[in-house]
C-alpha cells in the first residue's frame, strides 16, 4: 500500500455528544455496605491481602523444597563422581594387570 492510503481520517465530534448529556450513574451512597466504592475497595484489599500472604506462604514451601532437592542432588552427584573415580582406578589396575599377564 501506498503511505497515504494507511492514513486515517480525522473524525469530527458533535459540540455535545449523546453521553456527555446523561446524569452520573454510578453509586449514590459510597458507603452503602453492598455496593457502595469503599466497600468495594475494602472487599478487594481484603481479597488482595489473602492473596499476598497465600503466595509468601507458597514461596516459603516452594524455596524449602528446591533447597532439599538441591542438597540431595549435590549429595548424589558427589557420590557419583566419586564412584566414577573409583570405577576408573579399577579399570586402569586391571588394564596395568592384563599388560603383566601378556609379558
Amino acid at each position: 500500500k501506498e503511505p497515504y492510503e494507511l492514513m486515517q481520517k480525522p473524525v469530527k465530534l458533535p459540540k455535545n455528544p449523546k453521553t456527555w448529556e446523561s446524569s452520573y450513574t454510578g453509586v449514590a451512597d459510597p458507603k452503602d455496605a453492598k455496593t457502595g466504592v469503599i466497600s468495594i475497595l475494602k472487599a478487594i484489599a481484603t481479597d488482595f491481602a489473602k492473596m499476598e500472604a497465600d503466595t509468601r506462604a507458597q514461596e516459603a514451601t516452594d524455596q524449602t523444597a528446591y533447597d532439599e532437592q538441591m542438597s540431595s542432588s549435590q549429595i548424589e552427584k558427589s557420590r557419583r563422581a566419586k564412584e566414577n573415580e573409583m570405577k576408573s582406578m579399577e579399570k586402569k589396575r586391571m588394564t596395568q594387570k592384563m599388560e603383566q599377564l601378556k609379558k
